[in-house]
């Protein structure tokens, strides 16, 4: 199985690898990074794809810097061809997840464990279509009715 894990830096980057670690250390499957560039980038010996950060500046620009992650994500999606895509945020994720369910392919989306009482603007978007939605804090039950509660991962 193929298997894509998508991230933002800092917090997010770590709650993915603690996620899954126990995958990645088994050998048996595929793995590729997409995230953005950063100080730090991911190790693990697996392929690491950059997309652009839809983060920064007003409006339009991140409007425009939105529909270039997607022509990146979809490119990575079309090299990559993944079976599962797994990820903690944030706003380089919705791309490549949308692509990647648009294929038909699976979709696991952990909300981060900073976010304990209130839902992360990813989350929402994601929760409508993942095909698994993990919570870090049983408070987000109230939003999130289908998710599972999986624990904290920091």
């Amino acid at each position: 199985m193929k298997i894509g894990i998508v991230f933002s830096g800092g917090g997010h980057y770590l709650e993915a690898m603690n996620a899954c670690r126990t995958l990645v250390g088994q050998g048996q499957h595929s793995f590729f990074y997409v995230t953005y560039r950063q100080k730090h980038p991911p190790g693990g010996g697996a392929r690491v794809h950059y997309v652009a950060h839809p983060k920064h500046g007003w409006a339009a620009r991140r409007l425009w810097l939105l529909l270039i992650n997607f022509v990146q994500s979809l490119a990575v999606y079309a090299k990559e061809k993944p079976d599962l895509i797994i990820s903690t945020g944030a706003d380089v994720t919705l791309s490549i997840m949308l692509i990647t369910k648009l294929f038909g392919k699976k979709v696991v989306f952990i909300e981060s464990g900073a976010n304990v009482t209130q839902p992360s603007l990813t989350g929402r978007l994601i929760y409508r279509f993942a095909d698994l939605f993990i919570i870090q804090w049983q408070e987000l039950k109230t939003h999130y009715p289908r998710a599972i509660y999986g624990g904290p991962l920091l």
